[in-house]
């Protein structure tokens, strides 16, 4: 009996499924490493979550607290995972679960989960009240798969105080079987009231040498793993992240503040005419949004490597590639308290780059900080 010829089109279609399934696997191996990484880095948080689970004693508000690079949004989608696969022996170990079960860990990566709901203010000017009031109205009801119902709200200091004061009665009368996880970098902008209303679990960032494995198990230079071992937030995708505009461009601009590759002092110039994205009218591949968003990414990256170089000096640390280990030697003839005030200063300036904020006055009023100020 002969074989039937497959079409061009079921072709693509098997290609895109072989594809999806080996990405699901390759997510779902990240997250049993992150998994690994929280029993390691991460133990107090860990058994007391896990144990809260076990004994069905969860706090129906939880605020993860800690500083970019920690792994509390990782944590928060761990428990809600956990919640809703009703496991009985703590937070849930994905590689020992059911294939049923591991799936609802798939689908909520995907946002494909309805009794999930995720609102990320990381890239938002601020969580709006319209989005407090949808957690509200979406849960005042069953959800359609099981009685648990999770909201995590990732950033809530980007949340504005409107939003804030509407999920305060939401925290105040828990529904039954309704659980909020909230995380955020730092407590400030967070409404006192809302504070006082959640269990707090701090959180740490990964030490360094996490970061400079990942970077070298990516296969990236010296110079890149140097400085991503030391500035990134996410272990993850190393070697996206070294390729990226963001990356290359906040790096060339570091250097030009080192005075290694141009004028410092025309640093505010050049960030306008040349390193700041503009979106095009001409160009749909360079939207306002996204822009936008390369423009964060550019200035944070660049923040955090002032405060690395500040840090190298202060430490006397002249580790890295030549022009940035001549760069720390020649500053560690300046007075300590100068680099002091500048890590304060470049690490206020991060704090501050969001969508908030016009990010060319920003960048334009760090720089004349971190000369005047010190």
């Amino acid at each position: 009996m002969a074989t039937k010829k497959l079409t061009a089109k079921e072709k693509e279609q098997i290609a895109e499924a072989s594809k999806r399934i080996e990405q699901e696997a390759e997510f779902r191996q990240n997250r049993i490493q992150i998994r690994k990484l929280l029993v390691q880095y991460e133990p107090t948080a860990y058994r007391f979550l896990d144990q809260a689970l076990k004994t069905g004693s969860l706090p129906h508000a939880c605020l993860f607290l800690g500083p970019k690079g920690s792994l509390k949004k990782d944590m928060a989608f761990l428990v809600a995972g956990s919640l809703f696969a009703k496991t009985e022996t703590g937070l849930a170990e994905e590689e020992n679960l059911s294939a049923e079960k591991q799936m609802i860990f798939t689908r909520m990566a995907a946002g494909d989960y309805s009794s999930l709901i995720l609102i990320d203010g990381y890239r938002k000017s601020a969580i709006s009240k319209d989005e407090a009031d949808e957690i509200q109205s979406r849960f005042s009801v069953t959800a359609a798969e099981g009685g648990v119902k999770v909201y995590i709200i990732d950033h809530m200091e980007n949340s504005s105080d409107s939003a804030q004061n509407s999920l305060l009665k939401f925290l105040e009368e828990p529904a039954r079987d309704v659980y909020a996880i909230l995380t955020a970098d730092h407590a400030e902008g967070i409404l006192p009231t809302i504070r006082s209303r959640c269990v707090i679990v701090p959180f740490r960032p990964l030490p360094a040498d996490v970061y400079r494995k990942a970077a070298e198990q990516a296969g990236l230079d010296p110079e890149d793993a140097f400085f991503l071992s030391g500035i990134s937030s996410d272990f993850r995708n190393m070697g996206d992240q070294a390729a990226s505009y963001a990356y290359q461009t906040a790096k060339q601009m570091l250097k030009q503040y080192l005075n290694v590759q141009g004028d410092r002092r025309l640093l505010v110039v050049d960030y306008e005419a040349r390193y700041r994205v503009r979106s095009s009218k001409t160009d749909e591949s360079v939207k306002t949004a996204d822009a936008r968003d390369a423009n964060l990414d550019v200035l944070q990256l660049f923040f955090s490597m002032v405060m690395q170089f500040c840090k190298s000096v202060l430490v006397h640390d002249a580790d890295g590639p030549a022009w940035y280990h001549n760069a720390v030697s020649a500053a560690m003839n300046d007075s300590p308290r100068i680099y002091e005030r500048r890590l304060r200063i470049a690490m206020e300036e991060r704090d501050r780059v969001n969508r908030n904020n016009d990010l060319s006055l920003l960048f334009a009023q760090a720089m004349y900080r971190m000369e005047v100020e010190s």
